[in-house]
């Protein structure tokens, strides 16, 4: 296995800052805090993803996290 598929690249590496960045929630220490979380969490789930599918699972998980932070409810079979 090459070292670029077992290493996050530089562009991956900045998406756990640019989204902790973004968020007003995150402020002081608790953006320290969640960004070193955070950053565990994608090199943890970019060494268990199959190359070709990391991409969109980061995506994914960070599109998720965003959602979660702006307290967004789902209402299912037309709970109102």
């Amino acid at each position: 296995m090459e070292s670029t598929s077992r290493s996050r690249s530089k562009r991956d590496r900045t998406l756990d800052k640019s989204f902790c960045s973004r968020r007003e929630q995150l402020k002081d220490d608790k953006t320290d805090k969640f960004q070193e979380s955070l950053t565990n969490f994608i090199t943890h789930l970019w060494k268990k993803t199959l190359e070709e599918e990391r991409d969109t699972e980061v995506q994914n998980w960070l599109k998720l996290a965003a959602f979660v932070l702006r307290n967004r409810e789902i209402k299912l079979g037309g709970q109102g």
